[in-house]
């Protein structure tokens, strides 16, 4: 009998992962510190907001480009294999989106 990693893996150190791949606590870490009267860098919600927003581009480019060849050789159809071209462009968006959007020289 084989079991997965996290079939063997007990429930605290599961959530334990969790927290650490998909913190989302950015926020209520920033309320935290406005509560205790702590300053709060200019630009930090941002800069992450950025950052996640071009790996998720890339992410996403690299997952539609592998889509699209996995899709099109299986089926032997383009047609098909299009749905990653999809993907593919969604991510090249969001990548150009995330590029335009980094302030430059003049601005900071």
């Amino acid at each position: 009998m084989t079991y997965t990693v996290y079939e063997a893996m007990p429930l605290s150190q599961m959530l334990a992962r969790v927290q650490k791949y998909y913190p989302g606590d950015g926020y209520k870490l920033v309320e935290k510190a406005i509560a205790a009267g702590q300053p709060i860098p200019e630009g930090i919600l941002k800069e992450s907001l950025n950052t996640d927003t071009t790996a998720k581009g890339i992410k996403n480019m690299c997952l539609g480009a592998g889509l699209f060849i996995f899709l099109w050789a299986i089926t032997d159809s383009f047609a098909m294999g299009c749905i990653g071209l999809l993907i593919l462009f969604t991510g090249l968006g969001q990548w150009l989106v995330a590029r335009n959007q980094r302030p430059t020289d003049e601005q900071k």
